[in-house]
């Protein structure tokens, strides 16, 4: 974009102008304390029943992703978010006041969790941490939520690997009869 020298504001042109996707979702606009009661843990798992699968969550662009989260409110309110995540799971499991994790570890699970994973929203999420009511056995540890975000990731992956390669068959059949697959193609070789 090109700015005006004089007052070093924005000019406009004909190129089209985007508004960040922060400014434009309804969900983003919403205060800090507002954010927490609408996509409380509790809600979400009410509310996003139906958007029970990776490609389900990928296609609800109303939700905002993490990335969005922490561009709008800031790093430390997505580390806060995240562990209210982990409360609840460890309120869900029963787990005592002298087992519960430690802030460290809460920390530390937290980087481990969201430093890659920006891209996943508040569905998966939902997801990852259902899928752990539904399976975890004794108490809440780092590892275990570690690894449901990971079996999470590698599921999501893979779906989208097969959705990808669905969408592909359904391509044009007159052009992939004439085409050698790449199976065949490899074996000339």
């Amino acid at each position: 974009m090109e700015h005006n020298n004089k007052t070093n504001e924005p000019q406009k042109t004909s190129a089209l102008v985007v508004k960040p996707r922060i400014e434009s979702l309804p969900s983003l606009q919403l205060s800090p304390m507002d954010f927490l009661k609408a996509f409380s843990p509790v809600k979400c798992l009410k509310q996003m029943q139906k958007i029970n699968t990776p490609v389900k969550c990928a296609k609800a662009a109303e939700l905002p992703t993490l990335v969005d989260i922490k561009l709008k409110y800031g790093d430390d309110y997505l580390v806060g978010y995240f562990q209210l995540w982990i409360d609840n799971l460890e309120d869900f499991v029963g787990q005592s006041e002298n087992t519960r994790l430690t802030s460290a570890q809460l920390e530390e699970i937290t980087t481990l969790c969201l430093d890659s994973r920006g891209y996943l929203n508040i569905a998966d999420v939902n997801i990852v941490f259902t899928n752990l009511k539904k399976t975890i056995t004794g108490n809440v540890t780092g590892q275990k939520i570690v690894k449901a975000f990971e079996d999470y990731d590698a599921k999501r992956a893979a779906q989208f690997f097969e959705d990808s390669l669905k969408s592909h068959d359904k391509s044009d059949p007159y052009e992939r009869r004439n085409k050698p697959s790449l199976f065949k193609q490899l074996l000339r070789k």
